[in-house]
């Protein structure tokens, strides 16, 4: 899976730059589980900071 980026959409998401949306590049598929470039402090669902096998789905480690 390519990296994607704000300026480089390479996710399988149709219509939406999921790197965008969570607020850091990484290997996205359809969408993410993990991602650990995000925005550290968001806090709103999914995004920001995301390790769904560490801790469940929209809550960043703290």
């Amino acid at each position: 899976m390519p990296f994607t980026t704000y300026e480089k959409n390479n996710d399988n998401h149709g219509g939406m730059n999921c790197a965008a949306w969570a607020k850091g590049g990484w290997w996205y598929n359809a969408f993410q589980n993990t991602c650990l470039n995000g925005l550290y402090g968001d806090d709103r669902y999914g995004q920001g900071v995301n390790w769904k096998d560490w801790n469940t789905h929209g809550n960043p480690p703290s």
